[in-house]
């Protein structure tokens, strides 16, 4: 299974949308592809925010199961890419996962 992981800060925001939109993209497109998401600033366990699960709920995608999780080398290299969500977590990644 291909594994695409959206990286973000916290994980409980814009890095959640971004994958569960790409995965209800790769259902119809990709079916064996996955998309999920992770952060870089260690807020394990915290659930997405309030304004993210609203949206997704008005888009038909229910968050209120997810929970934040940081990247490490395991996610890391399972990923067959890796997307930053911004450029200072970009950074981040570059210097913490440079052969990524």
């Amino acid at each position: 299974m291909t594994t695409i992981l959206i990286v973000g800060a916290a994980d409980t925001g814009r890095a959640p949308i971004a994958a569960a939109l790409l995965q209800r993209l790769l259902d119809t497109q990709y079916p064996g592809a996955r998309a999920e998401s992770a952060g870089v600033l260690g807020h394990d366990g915290d659930p997405a925010e309030v304004e993210a699960r609203d949206t997704m709920l008005h888009m038909g995608i229910d968050l209120s199961g997810h929970r934040a999780r940081s990247v490490d080398d395991a996610l890391a290299a399972a990923a067959a890419l890796l997307l930053a969500i911004d450029s200072g977590t970009a950074l981040v990644l570059r210097g913490r996962f440079p052969g990524a």
